[in-house]
């Protein structure tokens, strides 16, 4: 039988905890890798857009909702047009911490051979 331990019975100590800013930078402009693996003929498409952001009400509602039509418009061509495509996925990251940035990606899986044309 194992026996389980929650995390709150852990001695507490008498220091303050912080964030620290560890200077991560993203790249400028275009990076394009390709990594084959695998036998199939199957791609995974990862597009991340990155920059500065103005924190506040307005710019968070403004990041859902381009999230939220994208999701819309890449199921439409993507998945009901193009073909070949499992699955599209787009996700908004506004930071505050340690800048103010963005992060804004879309996934997809897709069949590769649907693609070469």
């Amino acid at each position: 039988m194992h026996r389980h331990t929650s995390l709150g019975t852990l001695p507490a100590t008498d220091r303050e905890e912080t964030w620290q800013d560890v200077n991560l930078q993203t790249p400028e402009g275009t990076v394009v890798k390709t990594v084959y693996k695998g036998k199939e003929p199957q791609s995974r498409v990862n597009i991340t857009f990155n920059g500065s952001y103005e924190a506040s009400r307005k710019a968070s509602h403004q990041m859902e909702s381009l999230e939220m039509l994208l999701d819309i418009i890449l199921f439409e061509e993507l998945r009901e047009e193009r073909g070949g495509v499992y699955g599209a996925g787009v996700n908004t990251s506004p930071q505050r911490r340690p800048r103010e940035t963005y992060r804004f990606s879309i996934s997809f899986g897709c069949d590769l051979n649907a693609w070469k044309s």
